[in-house]
C-alpha cells in the first residue's frame, strides 16, 4: 500500500480522535481534509475504499458536537439569524418543486445538498465560538487551499487547470473561485496579531505557513485562467478598502502593492490574454463580442423566457433541461455523461435562482444578499480581531456574489463556510460585550 494512503488514513483518524478528545473543530478539520483531500478525485482514491468519507467526517463532528457540549459557548440557537432561516426556506422549496421538478434524479440530489448544508451550516455557526476556534477553521481551509496550489503547481496536462479540485470544485472557475476566497483569508490574516498562542515560536510557523499558501493559491488562480475568479477578487480587494480599519490600514496598502507587483511581474501571458477579453468584449473593428461573453448573453435572454414558462421554477438544472428548446444548435455542447444529447448550463447565479426555483428562489436569493450588507454594515469596529474576520467574511462573500455574475455558483460550499463564521461572529460579538458589561 502506498505511504501517502496510509498517511491519509493517519490523518483523518488523528483529526477524528482530536474531535473528541479536545474540540469538535478538529472534526470540521476532518471534513475540510476530505474536501480538499478528497479520495474521489486523487490518484490514492484507488486504494481507499469508497465509505462517503464526507458523510462519515460530518457524522464524527455531529457526534463530538454532542460528547463536547460543555467545551463550546452557549448561544442563541443556530437558526436564529437571517442567513439560516434563508437557507432553511430556500431548501424547503427546492421539496416541495420536486413533484413538477423536469429532472427528478437531478432536482432530489440538489435538495438532499442543501439539506446537507443545513447541518453544515448549524456545526460550524455552533461550533466555531471564539477567535481561537476562527483562527483555526480558517486555518484548516487554508492548508487545503496550501494542498490544491501545490498540485496545481504541478500540473502538467497543459492549458486550463480541470478536474483538480474536490466535490463540486472539479472544474477551472470554480477551483479559481475557491481559492480566490481562501487567498482572500490568508492575506488579512497576516495583518493579525498574535492572540492566539504563547509560544512565538508557532505563531511565526503558522505565519509562514500563510505565506507560502497565499504564494501556491495565488498561483493557482492564474494557472485556472478564471476571467469570473480574477473579476471576483477584485472586486473583493475593492470591499477591503472600503472596510479597512485604521488599526492596519498602512501595513493592508503596503502587502497590497506587494501583490499587486508580483502578480504583475510573474503572471504568464495566457492569463493577461484571457483577461483582455473583459475589457475588449466588443471589438471596434469588426463590432462582434467575443464568443465566450456574447454566448452568456445568449443564455441569459434564454433564461427569461424559461423564467416566464413557470415562474415557480423548472427545478434543479432546468436552464441545462431546456437550453435544447430555447437556444440556437451553434450555442449547445454536449452533456457529459449523455451520449447524443445536448444542452448548455447556466452562466448566472440569479439567473439560476429564477430558473430553477422561480420567484421565491430568486426573493431568497436576493435576501440573503440584503442580509449580508446589512450584518456586515452592522459589527462595531472597536473590537479589531472580530473586525478582521468580519472583513474576510464579506470580501470572500463579495467574491462569491461577483464571480456568480458569470458563473453559476449556486451550490458552491466555501458560500456556506462564510454565512455561518457570519453569522457565528455576530453572536460572538454579542457575547463578549455582555461579558464586558457584566464585567464592570
Amino acid at each position: 500500500m502506498p505511504t501517502t494512503v496510509i498517511a491519509w488514513v493517519l490523518v483523518f483518524a488523528t483529526l477524528s480522535w482530536l474531535s473528541f478528545s479536545r474540540h469538535p473543530v478538529w472534526g470540521l478539520g476532518c471534513y475540510l481534509f476530505v474536501l480538499y483531500a478528497a479520495p474521489t478525485h486523487h490518484w490514492y482514491g484507488a486504494y481507499i475504499p469508497n465509505l462517503r468519507w464526507s458523510l462519515l467526517a460530518a457524522l464524527i463532528t455531529f457526534i463530538s458536537l454532542w460528547v463536547n457540549r460543555n467545551r463550546v459557548i452557549m448561544k442563541k440557537p443556530w437558526f436564529s439569524n437571517g442567513a439560516a432561516k434563508i437557507l432553511i426556506a430556500y431548501t424547503i422549496w427546492m421539496w416541495i418543486q420536486l413533484p413538477w421538478a423536469l429532472s427528478f434524479e437531478m432536482h432530489l440530489d440538489a435538495t438532499i445538498l442543501f439539506t446537507k448544508y443545513i447541518v453544515l451550516f448549524c456545526m460550524i455557526y455552533t461550533i466555531v465560538d471564539s477567535d481561537a476556534r476562527f483562527y483555526q477553521f480558517i486555518i484548516f481551509n487554508i492548508i487545503g487551499g496550501l494542498y490544491w496550489g501545490y498540485l496545481i503547481k504541478g500540473y502538467s496536462v497543459g492549458g486550463r487547470v480541470e478536474k483538480l479540485g474536490g466535490p463540486g470544485i472539479n472544474d477551472s472557475n470554480t477551483l479559481g473561485m475557491h481559492l480566490g476566497v481562501i487567498l482572500i483569508f490568508a492575506a488579512l490574516l497576516l495583518l493579525k496579531k498574535n492572540t492566539i498562542f504563547q509560544n512565538t515560536f508557532f505563531w511565526r510557523l503558522s505565519q509562514g505557513t500563510i505565506c507560502i499558501a497565499a504564494v501556491l493559491m495565488a498561483n493557482g488562480i492564474v494557472q485556472t485562467v478564471s476571467r469570473s475568479a480574477a473579476v471576483g477578487v477584485v472586486a473583493a480587494g475593492m470591499v477591503l478598502f472600503l472596510l479597512n480599519h485604521k488599526a492596519f490600514r498602512k501595513k493592508f496598502v503596503i502587502y497590497a502593492m506587494v501583490a499587486i507587483a508580483g502578480l504583475v511581474y510573474f503572471t504568464p501571458d495566457k492569463f493577461w490574454g484571457r483577461m483582455d477579453t473583459v475589457t475588449t468584449a466588443i471589438q471596434v473593428e469588426t463590432e462582434e463580442i467575443e464568443g465566450s461573453a456574447y454566448s452568456r448573453i445568449v443564455i441569459a435572454s434564454a433564461q427569461w423566457e424559461m423564467f416566464k414558462a413557470n415562474v415557480m421554477g423548472h427545478g434543479h438544472r432546468g436552464t441545462s433541461v431546456l437550453s435544447s428548446y430555447y437556444l440556437p444548435q451553434e450555442y449547445l455542447t454536449a452533456i457529459p455523461g449523455r451520449p447524443g444529447q445536448y444542452g448548455r448550463s447556466s452562466h448566472n447565479t440569479f439567473l439560476t435562482t429564477l430558473v430553477e426555483q422561480g420567484i421565491p428562489g430568486a426573493i431568497l436569493y436576493l435576501l440573503l444578499a440584503v442580509w449580508g450588507i446589512r450584518i456586515i454594515l452592522s459589527f462595531n469596529k472597536e473590537d479589531i480581531t472580530i473586525y478582521l474576520y468580519v472583513m474576510m467574511m464579506a470580501a470572500g462573500l463579495t467574491a462569491i456574489f461577483v464571480s456568480g455574475i458569470f458563473v453559476d455558483y449556486l451550490k458552491v460550499e466555501v458560500q456556506i463556510f462564510c454565512l455561518a463564521m457570519l453569522a457565528s461572529l455576530k453572536e460572538y460579538e454579542r457575547i463578549k460585550k455582555e461579558q464586558s458589561i457584566c464585567a464592570e
